[in-house]
């Protein structure tokens, strides 16, 4: 089997990782990234800048293309996206399906190479009414000429039916975290560096209010017995959070990281009793928790998670962990404090966690749910292969 993927998430090096456990696990399949070669982004004042180089290794291989245009909103400068010379059977088009670089990405694989099957990706989670011409045109075409798409989550795939997609979905995120990078790790000389005493509570991401972090901040304050919180992250409500924290005098018992890259996160992870992420849903803004990768790499790291039952958290954590009702700050302190008082069930989950992630979401469960996917599709006989 021969699969070429495109997809700037696949710019940064760990979320390439499930392409090389995929070649690891099928020898006689190949592999080649499509990617740009440089990608810029900026959160709160931070500039990432991402270069990418050639590479080959056996059956897997990155090639970095030029780009024409704003960053994000550009196309790349080739005339078939390297697609005649690799001549894939799966052309993997793993980015939204509004971009022109989707829209040319699919344009070149039905001319280049017509004889491949197109897979497109959606992470669209929330209803939706197209008001622009060229969106509803995008999304006909995306339709039409895709055989197969994969959809982030349960919610994105009935929404992809609701829309009139009658062809095969596959409900698998696009990347996962890598099972020898996120496992459980003694983490106590770390930890102590950090300052950090018993039952740490904690958070890697984005520090904005749809995070649901004003309610997490709420939650702390309320627990009886002694905690500590880690923040890994940054964003506009990091001084809102560091007030909240320094009226009720427990500054002490928090720690704000600030921005990490995402290779440097697992040592904090491995600091972590428990991990929340209590999003909330913000549909006027559009927003309702896509996947929460951080949920699968604190599962994966031995860690309990908590999270709200905003979009597909529920999905991710299913028996493993704990949810409450987005927004609901009295339910999530009561899930703290019986992860606090409980040792054995934060073990529990934990351990059952772990064994979650591993099974569906690492980047070995993925390269396999992708591969027999890819298989049915090119046989003929693909179905709709269930959810998370």
């Amino acid at each position: 089997m021969n699969i070429a993927v495109t997809g700037h998430t696949y710019v940064v090096a760990e979320n390439r990782m499930i392409w090389r456990r995929f070649t690891q696990r099928y020898p006689d399949s190949a592999v080649t990234l499509i990617v740009p070669d440089r990608w810029v982004t900026t959160r709160y004042g931070q500039r990432v800048e991402y270069r990418v180089e050639p590479e080959q290794a056996g059956n897997y291989a990155v090639i970095a293309l030029p780009r024409l245009g704003i960053v994000g909103r550009s196309v790349y400068r080739s005339w078939d996206m390297a697609l005649r010379r690799t001549a894939p059977d799966v052309w993997y088009v793993a980015q939204d399906r509004y971009a022109w670089s989707t829209l040319q990405a699919i344009v070149y694989g039905r001319l280049r190479t017509p004889h491949t099957k197109i897979v497109g990706s959606s992470t669209v989670n929330i209803e939706y009414t197209l008001r622009r011409l060229h969106h509803r045109w995008k999304e006909s075409f995306f339709f039409a000429a895709t055989d197969a798409i994969v959809a982030a989550s349960e919610k994105a795939a009935d929404l992809l039916r609701v829309h009139d997609y009658q062809k095969p979905i596959l409900v698998q995120h696009s990347n996962g975290p890598d099972e020898e990078t996120w496992k459980p790790r003694g983490g106590n000389e770390f930890c102590a560096r950090l300052g950090l005493g018993p039952f740490v509570v904690g958070y890697v991401g984005a520090l904005i209010e749809a995070k649901g972090l004003l309610d997490l901040t709420q939650a702390l304050a309320q627990l009886d017995g002694e905690w500590n919180a880690l923040f890994v992250g940054d964003g506009p409500l990091r001084h809102d959070l560091q007030a909240f924290f320094d009226s009720q005098g427990l500054s002490a018992r928090t720690h704000f990281i600030g921005y990490v890259p995402h290779g440097s996160v697992p040592p904090y992870v491995n600091c972590m009793d428990v991990f929340v992420l209590p999003s909330r849903s913000v549909e006027k803004e559009g927003f309702k928790e896509q996947f929460g990768l951080v949920l699968a790499e604190a599962m994966l790291s031995g860690v309990a998670v908590v999270g709200s039952d905003s979009g597909a958290i529920p999905e991710v954590i299913g028996n493993a962990g704990m949810v409450f009702p987005e927004g609901d700050v009295s339910a999530l302190a009561a899930c703290l404090q019986r992860l606090h008082d409980d040792p054995e069930l934060r073990c529990e989950l934990a351990e059952r966690g772990r064994q979650r992630a591993i099974q569906r979401f690492s980047t070995s469960a993925l390269a396999d749910q992708f591969h027999d996917f890819c298989a049915d599709l090119l046989a003929g006989r693909c179905t709709d292969p269930g959810g998370l």
